[in-house]
């Protein structure tokens, strides 16, 4: 991702952890305010907070596109797709083009091809993040419009695994033909919606 969207820490007092090997060290710090900035501490940490939200909808995001990449990968590499399994491909594809411009592989690609919502997302906050200010009225209104729309395709990726994919893989009579994607959840293990291969 675009490191330069991330939210910077408001001046305070902080804690730091090291662990190496079992080793811990923990030490205090105090992160003093940028001479050069002139916003308040309560502006900075409105700043925070709103690119932290930007952040997390992002993560959330980018996390989705991996896993429909994987489960559309797992299609594609059927010798014989059924045609409920070429439907479902056809599904997440149409999804994956709203999350993101499959066609952009380079940043210069995005003048060429219409900004999906990924994009959407990032510009916003790098517009905020260089501000060093809090954030308008205007990029307000724009993080809730672009949020939201983010949820309306996170759900309904979600319910394209959760339904579509999850009643393909409970009548599923080959475990050749199981769509899984070979990514970890966040309990660390492959996503196998419905039966899992075996079973």
């Amino acid at each position: 991702g675009n490191t330069s969207v991330g939210p910077v820490a408001v001046p305070g007092d902080y804690g730091v952890r090291l662990v190496v090997d079992g080793w811990t060290s923990e030490r205090n710090l105090r992160l003093l305010p940028d001479p050069n900035v002139s916003a308040s501490l309560a502006e900075l940490r409105q700043q925070f907070d709103f690119l932290s939200e930007v952040r997390d909808k992002l993560d959330e995001l980018n996390r989705a596109v991996i896993e429909l990449r994987a489960y559309a990968s797992a299609i594609e590499a059927m010798s014989a797709p059924p045609p409920e399994a070429q439907r479902i491909l056809g599904e997440l594809r149409l999804v994956e083009q709203r999350m993101v411009q499959p066609r952009a592989r380079y940043r210069k690609d995005l003048h060429a091809n219409p900004v999906q919502v990924n994009d959407k997302l990032y510009r916003l906050a790098n517009f905020v993040a260089a501000a060093h200010a809090k954030p308008t009225r205007v990029q307000y209104e724009l993080k809730e419009e672009f949020s939201g729309l983010a949820d309306e395709i996170l759900a309904q990726y979600y319910g394209l695994v959760d339904r579509d994919i999850r009643r393909y893989n409970d009548q599923a009579d080959d475990e050749s033909t199981i769509i899984h994607a070979d990514v970890p959840s966040e309990e660390g293990e492959p996503q196998h919606p419905g039966r899992m291969p075996g079973y």
